[in-house]
């Protein structure tokens, strides 16, 4: 085990398109930044259609002349055929006031290696196949421990840690763990007997199965509590969900 490295204000977690910018534009401002990324570029990943929305984000951290010299195919547009709409519609962005009139399709082994490497050119310090395993402390001082591909391991210190990757998948995986939680019924249908241990499930199976005849007027009341906190959650956390990274979508 190595002992604390080099102290570093910001570390970044994955080297994606999203790493890569906030490196870059971290190391552009003055700042000591380290990415760590698990895996060797350049590496297969989907997401090769990307929004005309994205190319002022490559000028700021200056790789669209890296991009235009790979040759990556420009395209002015989109078709889709939508379910069993025969006629198919398109969209050109051109017609988008805040990107521009063309945008790229690329391959994202090739378009995420240039981004990471235009993050090293400006100062970030980029290690590859290198998972961190731990987020702690030590002594007061925020550390990272890091485990590289040969086994070799260290901890890193740092001021501020960056999951640009991971931090919209935890938010979604809690909102639908909580979601499938609260509408459990299987389970607490087979498990609790007493009436006064029911769920919000068992209670709204409890009044619309009612032999004596259904009180639509407590079904409703209770189908507004039911789905209440997964609503609330929702959106609380829609700004996370909603949020798209730079590599855009797959066409």
């Amino acid at each position: 085990m190595a002992g604390a490295a080099d102290s570093f204000d910001v570390v970044i977690i994955g080297g994606g398109p999203a790493g890569s910018v906030a490196a870059t534009l971290l190391a552009d401002a003055g700042h000591r930044v380290a990415v760590f990324e698990r895996e060797r570029f350049p590496r297969y990943h989907i997401g090769e259609s990307l929004l005309s929305a994205t190319l002022p984000i490559l000028d700021a951290i200056g790789a669209t002349p890296l991009i235009e010299r790979h040759g990556f195919l420009r395209k002015p547009g989109g078709t889709f055929l939508w379910g069993r709409q025969e006629e198919p519609w398109s969209f050109w962005f051109r017609e988008d006031p805040g990107g521009r009139p063309y945008a790229y399709q690329v391959v994202r082994a090739e378009f995420d290696m240039i981004l990471l490497d235009n993050a090293r050119a400006h100062g970030a310090a980029v290690h590859e196949e290198h998972s961190v395993t731990a987020i702690g402390d030590d002594g007061g001082l925020p550390v990272v421990d890091v485990c590289a591909a040969d086994g070799a391991t260290r901890r890193q210190a740092f001021r501020l840690v960056v999951l640009p990757q991971v931090r919209v998948g935890l938010i979604a995986v809690a909102v639908f763990a909580f979601i499938r939680a609260w509408e459990e019924y299987i389970f607490v249908r087979t498990m609790l007997i007493e009436n006064k241990n029911w769920v919000m499930s068992l209670y709204l199976f409890w009044v619309s199965d009612d032999i004596m005849g259904v009180d639509y007027g407590i079904v409703a009341a209770v189908c507004v509590f039911y789905v209440l906190p997964s609503l609330l959650l929702y959106v609380f956390c829609q700004k996370y969900l909603t949020q798209m990274t730079i590599g855009g979508i797959r066409g």
